[in-house]
């Protein structure tokens, strides 16, 4: 609601009128809450304050779950080798193995790699040996890839997995 017309030499009966109009047409009885002074938020007690022009409110986030939708791509690793015996290293992700790829020697499924996911796409002609098993959906020791296929392995710590 436009208040400009507000003024000294305005009569009292007609500043009450523009006021009350304001007032209803905000949804509140209170003339003093036009003007937040402050507004905090403490991550640690997880506390909204909001200070409006003499009024103090807390608003408390505790429990509360908050989601966010972040519109971002994600950029892995990828590398192209076509030499007999490729080393992958902690800072590879996805490998694609082209010729004659004869051994691939995993990083140790060790507690430095928990969660570590690598992507290995053979293109050759044959299964491709590994230096250390990963375990299969049935828990199996697997020391090869799938010809002309994609395996997904992620370290547990102690194995690569096999998770597609």
């Amino acid at each position: 609601m436009n208040l400009s017309a507000l003024e000294e030499s305005a009569d009292i009966t007609a500043n009450t009128a523009l006021i009350n109009g304001h007032i209803t047409a905000d949804g509140d009885l209170d003339d003093t809450n036009e003007i937040i002074t402050g507004f905090s938020f403490n991550d640690t007690s997880n506390i909204l304050s909001i200070s409006e022009a003499g009024n103090n409110w807390t608003v408390d986030f505790t429990g509360t779950t908050v989601s966010a939708k972040i519109g971002a791509s994600i950029a892995k690793p990828i590398r192209r080798v076509s030499i007999s015996k490729v080393a992958i290293t902690e800072a590879d992700h996805t490998i694609i193995l082209e010729g004659t790829v004869g051994q691939v020697m995993l990083p140790g499924p060790n507690t430095s790699n928990i969660g570590h996911i690598l992507v290995i796409k053979d293109l050759g002609g044959s299964r491709t040996r590994l230096n250390i098993p990963y375990r299969d959906y049935t828990n199996n020791q697997v020391y090869t890839t799938i010809n002309s296929g994609v395996i997904w392995l992620q370290s547990d710590g102690t194995d690569w997995q096999l998770i597609k």
